[in-house]
């Protein structure tokens, strides 16, 4: 059995918060959205001015400022390249041999 490894994306709000959220590697981009709206709704006295899902649009940041729209919401976020080089960025290097 093997375990999903937890990622923590950090999520720049239209209103310029930062929030940390916790995801699944396998999981879909749209069901972060999903779940970053509704963590906000819960958590904020604002709630009320929080739009529908369709209204927010995803983009990334990579190391060096470039932004990257995702119009795709379906894909995992372990399937986007960027993510993946900073997992092969992350190996252990054992300096014992």
């Amino acid at each position: 059995m093997s375990m999903v490894k937890k990622i923590l994306l950090d999520i720049l709000l239209p209103n310029g918060c930062v929030i940390i959220v916790e995801c699944e590697e396998d999981m879909i981009l749209d069901k972060i959205k999903q779940n970053t709206l509704s963590c906000i709704q819960r958590q904020t006295p604002f709630n009320n001015l929080v739009h529908d899902q369709k209204n927010y649009y995803l983009e990334s940041v990579t190391s060096s400022a470039q932004i990257i729209p995702l119009y795709d919401e379906q894909i995992k976020l372990n399937e986007l390249k960027y993510v993946d080089d900073f997992y092969h960025s992350k190996k252990k290097i054992n300096l014992n041999s």
